[in-house]
């Protein structure tokens, strides 16, 4: 990362398999419009911890009100590849991957590569293979479909992004 730029862009090459699922009482399966509710509390976290120290970022309260009808939107994208781990309770995570349309294409998001958009575990998982397991398995997926490369970007205040990110192997543009 540059000095004086507040947001990280990285790339990563993608696996050719996703890892086995090693917790116990863990799933992780593809997410569908019927999970928005389960969805909800993971995908505010982002934002949360985005308006805390040391990132300090606003988040405006339409984001909050908005949050159900985009992250169903994000769920109906047929383009959009969203994948969850759950226990039996809850939902504790989430990954979503799309490719980058033509359209889109830029220097720091090349058509023909896959965007990670969006990615959180709850807090009390963190640290256990969770979000790593996710991530692999979302572009294991996204491998298998002819995609080799992965573009993130992510607050470079964030502490938690900064050494999650790095450690998948995602490598400052």
């Amino acid at each position: 990362m540059a000095p004086g730029h507040g947001q990280c862009t990285s790339v990563t090459a993608l696996p050719s398999s996703a890892a086995q699922l090693a917790l116990t009482m863990v799933s992780v399966r593809p997410a569908g419009p019927d999970d928005v509710g389960a969805m909800l509390p993971v995908s505010r976290l982002i934002a949360d911890s985005n308006v805390a120290s040391p990132v300090f970022a606003y988040v405006d309260q339409s984001f909050y009100d908005d949050l159900r009808p985009s992250l169903l939107e994000t769920l109906e994208d047929d383009t959009v590849s969203v994948w969850i781990a759950e226990n039996a309770t809850e939902v504790l995570g989430f990954v979503a991957v799309r490719p980058v349309p033509v359209d889109e294409g830029s220097m720091l998001k090349p058509a023909g590569t896959v965007e990670l958009i969006v990615a959180a575990t709850l807090p009390k998982v963190r640290g256990t293979g969770i979000g790593r397991i996710l991530c692999e398995r979302a572009l294991a997926d996204s491998a298998a479909q002819g995609l080799d490369v992965c573009v993130i970007d992510w607050r470079a205040a964030s502490l938690t992004a900064s050494v999650f990110w790095p450690r998948r192997g995602f490598r400052p543009t």
